[in-house]
């Protein structure tokens, strides 16, 4: 049986319309967030350590995209795993390559927003460092979030 592995992503602008049509309904899946295929290509992914993607079998089971707000700060759009996928260690993995290529580009602090009843990712954020440092109302289809920040670390 294969492997679940996590590979750095191609650029977003060159994507099968069909690949991101999958990465839409992985986030749409996992989420609740729902964007326009235009929009997710157009996100503006680090290309050193902000476009990680998770395959199993040749399907795209996970996927993680961050952003550089600053010379030190990164900012996590999108982290999700498949949910048959879940609880597998995948997700641990995923940061885990990030959260090392983020740190040795002098990524220290990691920012992002979970909607507030994922308790799952709250816990995983939590046992990084991550706290929450402010409320995102609405954020996700009416239902609030929280903005969580911290140092990058991988445990």
């Amino acid at each position: 049986m294969a492997e679940a592995i996590w590979t750095r992503g191609e650029p977003l602008p060159e994507w099968s319309d069909t690949r991101i049509q999958s990465a839409h309904d992985l986030i749409l899946e996992t989420t609740g967030e729902a964007y326009s295929p235009e929009r997710l290509r157009m996100l503006p992914l680090n290309p050193e350590f902000g476009n990680w993607v998770l395959e199993y079998e040749g399907e795209m089971i996970g996927l993680l995209w961050a952003m550089g707000l600053s010379k030190t700060r990164c900012r996590v759009l999108a982290f999700c795993v498949a949910p048959e996928h879940q609880g597998d260690g995948h997700g641990t993995e995923g940061w885990r390559c990030f959260a090392e290529a983020a740190r040795s580009q002098g990524q220290t602090n990691i920012q992002l927003e979970v909607r507030q009843s994922n308790d799952t990712a709250i816990g995983m954020y939590g046992r990084r460092g991550l706290r929450p440092v402010g409320r995102v109302v609405g954020f996700y289809g009416g239902k609030d979030g929280w903005l969580m920040l911290g140092p990058n670390r991988t445990q």
